[in-house]
C-alpha cells in the first residue's frame, strides 16, 4: 500500500507542476514602430515600439529585441527596459539607439524584425512560460547627400584701372581735358595783359 501511495503522490505532484507552468491563454499584443522620417548610413538614431496587450490578461515581456536584416543572423539589439508587465488593453514604449552603418544598401527598403518573448498568468504560479512572436517592419535607408559647396565670396573692386580716380570711376579723362583748357585759357589771357 506504501508504494502505491507513493506512486500516487509522485503522480499528484507532477500533475500539479504541470498544471502550475500552464499557461491561461496565450498572450496577444501588436506594436507600432516609430522610426525617423528620414534615415541614413553611418548615423545614429531614436528608435521607438509602443507594445499594446491585446489579451484578455495581463503579460509579462520578459525580452524584446529589435534586429535589421543588415546584420549577422542571429544578431539583434536588446531592450533593457524588461522585465515588464503590461495590463489588459495597456501600452508601454520601448527604446533603442541604434547606429546605421556605413556601407550598406541605400535608396531602399530594409527589414526590420522585433521579437518579443512574453508570458501569460499562470493557475497556481504567478506566469507560465514564455513563448516569442515577430512583428516585421519596413525600414527605407536613404543614401548620404552630397555636401552643399559653401559660397563664393564676392569679388573685391579693383580700382587700378586707368579709369578710376580717388575711387570714382569715369573722372580722370574729363578732368584732365578741363585741366587743359582751363590752362589754355589762362595762357590766352596772360598774352593779353603783356600786349596791353
Amino acid at each position: 500500500m506504501r508504494g502505491k501511495g507513493s506512486i500516487i503522490c509522485v503522480f499528484v505532484m507532477v500533475a500539479v507542476f504541470l498544471i502550475a507552468s500552464v499557461p491561461v491563454q496565450a498572450w496577444s499584443a501588436s506594436a507600432v514602430l516609430t522610426k525617423p522620417t528620414t534615415i541614413y548610413q553611418d548615423t545614429t538614431y531614436s528608435f521607438s515600439i509602443e507594445l499594446t496587450n491585446t489579451g484578455s490578461d495581463s503579460m509579462r515581456v520578459e525580452n524584446l529585441w529589435l534586429g535589421f536584416d543588415w546584420q549577422t543572423e542571429g544578431y539583434a539589439y536588446a531592450n533593457s527596459n524588461v522585465p515588464a508587465v503590461i495590463g489588459s488593453g495597456n501600452s508601454q514604449s520601448f527604446s533603442w539607439s541604434i547606429h546605421i552603418p556605413d556601407g550598406i544598401t541605400t535608396n531602399t527598403q530594409h527589414i526590420a524584425t522585433l521579437s518579443i518573448e512574453a508570458a501569460d498568468p499562470a493557475w497556481l504560479t504567478e506566469w507560465g512560460s514564455t513563448s516569442t512572436k515577430d512583428i516585421t517592419y519596413q525600414v527605407y535607408i536613404s543614401s548620404t547627400p552630397e555636401p552643399t559647396p559653401a559660397p563664393s565670396p564676392d569679388p573685391t573692386p579693383d580700382y587700378s584701372d586707368d579709369d578710376y580716380s580717388d575711387g570714382i570711376p569715369g573722372f580722370t579723362f574729363p578732368i584732365m581735358i578741363s585741366a587743359l583748357f582751363i590752362g589754355v585759357g589762362i595762357m590766352t589771357i596772360a598774352r593779353r595783359h603783356k600786349r596791353n
